[in-house]
């Protein structure tokens, strides 16, 4: 499959059509500073958190949106509180170029996602996290086929296509970790340095000294 497919749908927030991506580890929803920008937003909250590293504190304003989210077809509406990124988008996948996929595979017949676009890298602005993936599921079973061919999963925003495929640059990615996991990233000890590696082991140090003791 070459690339894989990822948990995307087109939908509308706020009158807006975006992409979101849903990303059933995240445990907040977050939103591009850009879409904020389109949309004219005033935030709904603002909250400021402490991030504590090694050598200092540092103080981050968050800012909190109320965004209303409705399938293309509006026929369902969600509405999400999202934390303001301060990027333009959050990440820029590859064009699946799902009607080729649909086409191929037998086993998504029926299905039909809501996204043509043409271009090879396509924009997304909303990241939803867990609970909202829960809110959006439905009873339909997921259409499987043999191993590695593409799944099918219909949300109550419609329609999305997953396939295994070789992993993206989680470089370009939103970080979407709590300041807690960031801090306990940073002090792991082969981040620092600090873990004994197999040619600096101690153990021959420490049966050179008891020898020693034992001459004594």
């Amino acid at each position: 499959m070459g690339e894989g497919s990822f948990l995307v749908i087109v939908i509308e927030v706020n009158g807006i059509k975006c992409r979101t991506l849903i990303d059933s580890g995240a445990g907040s929803s977050y939103v591009s500073a850009k879409l904020i920008e389109l949309l004219r937003l005033k935030p709904a909250d603002v909250q400021t958190k402490t991030i504590d590293t090694l050598m200092s504190s540092k103080v981050a304003r968050l800012e909190v949106y109320d965004l209303e989210l409705q399938s293309d077809n509006h026929q369902y509406s969600l509405s999400v509180k999202a934390a303001k990124v301060n990027k333009t988008e959050l990440l820029s996948i590859d064009n699946s170029n799902y009607r080729a996929l649909i086409e191929k595979y037998s086993h998504l017949k029926g299905v039909h996602v809501n996204d043509d676009d043409t271009k090879a890298s396509l924009p997304v602005h909303v990241v939803l996290g867990s609970g909202e993936y829960a809110r959006i599921k439905t009873e339909t079973k997921p259409k499987i086929g043999q191993e590695n061919d593409p799944i099918a999963e219909l949300t109550k925003f419609g329609w999305f296509l997953i396939s295994p495929g070789k992993e993206f640059d989680k470089n370009i990615m939103l970080l979407t970790q709590t300041s807690q996991s960031d801090y306990e990233e940073l002090c792991k000890l082969d981040v620092l340095g600090l873990r004994d590696m197999a040619d600096h082991d101690q153990t021959m140090v420490y049966e050179e000294f008891k020898e020693q003791l034992t001459r004594s």
